[in-house]
């Protein structure tokens, strides 16, 4: 566990300890995720604010030592190397973090519990052991060569970015002194929990999300989790889970209103242009992974079968569209078209001086707000990950554009339509 935390050298900012994570579930850490992120960067603006006296000493003690004043570009270099220096005395002050482990590795000589994607596997989809150890041996070296000699199948899709665990962050703590919280064991009854939800998600997913209410299967799936009682960790409300709350997740907020967060629908300002949210998607039944053969051919690094679109575009709707959308997304979409959207002026009258242009159909420089409380879109952006889809408003049934729309723009979905 990390040494308790230590003022920052040289500031009068207070920072809170870190806590204890022993007990704290995986899911409490994910739904937990946001005000985390918060943290972080709030110690990457303290550098450049709080550290601020930090940068005004080491540039005085530059001046003390040079027989003649130093020009302000010399001034600024020092500063800044007691910027950097001081934040990163910081956090090496804070110690080394505890990693915990689920147990499973030691426990199935197998490894059927650990990941080996791309590596060949038996007929029971066990892990060749040499494979998996040319996986340890570079994890352990941390050497690019190791990586790049890994056993895998043959002709077995490439991992994706496995070194990036080993970069260096020039800002805030280092990606290795933060401590996730292990999985649930593969016997564990909570990751039986886990699964089943899984597969409703899987059974559920054209269903629309306005439908979950008059589902027959969703109720099924929501009696189905509550038998599991404590040991399923999802979203409750009064200790059971309720429609509501099914396949959201535990962060504040988000068990409140609609399923789909505006910050999916809502046309997103990028520069001069805006972007149209309707998507590209899957047909209803192109489901893959449904037999033991196909998962184990997954399992070797290979794609079995094709995927069949739609054929036209529609905003998302159901657990389809966002398994859809999460399998292609730029890693910080869903986060920077939030943040796109929310810092747009509501109305040119606003900002003042000349009225901006506007997109076809929106009654300001923007799509007015969308049937409920603004959330982060990170909290809807996957159903088939351990993100859940979360909060606000989605005003549509199976068409492709929203029921509520009063203008010529699809997009323009107004608070009301929701009521």
């Amino acid at each position: 566990m990390p040494t308790p935390q230590k003022d920052l050298p040289t500031s009068s900012t207070e920072q809170t300890p870190e806590a204890d994570s022993s007990g704290v579930s995986r899911r409490k850490f994910l739904g937990g995720l946001g005000g985390a992120a918060a943290a972080a960067m709030a110690s990457g603006v303290l550098g450049a604010a709080a550290l601020e006296p930090a940068a005004q000493a080491a540039a005085a003690a530059g001046l003390a030592s040079e027989a003649h004043p130093p020009s302000p570009a010399n001034l600024r270099r020092k500063a800044c190397w007691g910027v950097r220096k001081n934040m990163a005395d910081y956090w090496f002050d804070q110690g080394l973090v505890a990693h915990p482990v689920n147990g499973d590795e030691a426990r199935y000589g197998s490894k059927i519990g650990n990941y080996s994607k791309s590596m060949r596997h038996n007929a029971f989809g066990e892990v060749d052991p040499d494979d998996y150890d040319s996986l340890l041996k570079a994890i352990a070296s941390g050497k690019a060569a190791d990586y790049d000699a890994m056993s895998l199948a043959p002709g077995a899709r490439k991992q994706t970015n496995p070194q990036c665990g080993l970069a260096f962050d020039m800002e805030g703590a280092d990606s290795q002194g933060v401590a996730v919280p292990p999985p649930p064991a593969l016997a564990s009854k909570e990751i039986a929990g886990e699964m089943v939800e899984l597969y409703w998600m899987s059974l559920l997913r054209d269903t629309n999300f306005l439908d979950y209410g008059s589902s027959p299967a969703a109720a099924e799936a929501v009696a189905d989790l509550n038998a599991f009682g404590a040991d399923f960790k999802g979203p409750k409300r009064n200790g059971k889970v309720t429609i509501q709350t099914l396949f959201r997740d535990i962060a504040p907020g988000i068990g409140v209103g609609p399923y789909i967060s505006q910050f999916m629908w809502l046309n997103t300002p990028f520069g001069v242009e805006y972007v149209e949210r309707k998507m590209w998607t899957l047909a209803a039944g192109s489901d893959h992974m449904q037999n033991f053969g196909e998962w184990l051919a997954v399992q070797t690094g290979t794609v079995p079968g094709t995927q069949h679109f739609l054929g036209q575009r529609r905003y998302v709707v159901n657990g389809r569209d966002l398994a859809a959308w999460v399998h292609v997304d730029v890693l910080f979409q869903a986060y920077f078209n939030a943040c796109l959207i929310l810092i747009s002026p509501p109305d040119s009258s606003d900002i003042g001086g000349r009225a901006r242009s506007r997109p076809p159909g929106t009654r300001s420089g923007r799509s007015t707000a969308a049937c409920g409380p603004r959330r982060s879109a990170a909290a809807s952006r996957c159903s088939s990950t351990r993100t859940r889809g979360a909060t606000t408003a989605s005003c549509t049934r199976a068409s492709s554009t929203p029921r509520c729309s009063t203008a010529s723009s699809p997009t323009t979905v107004r608070a009301s339509c929701c009521r």
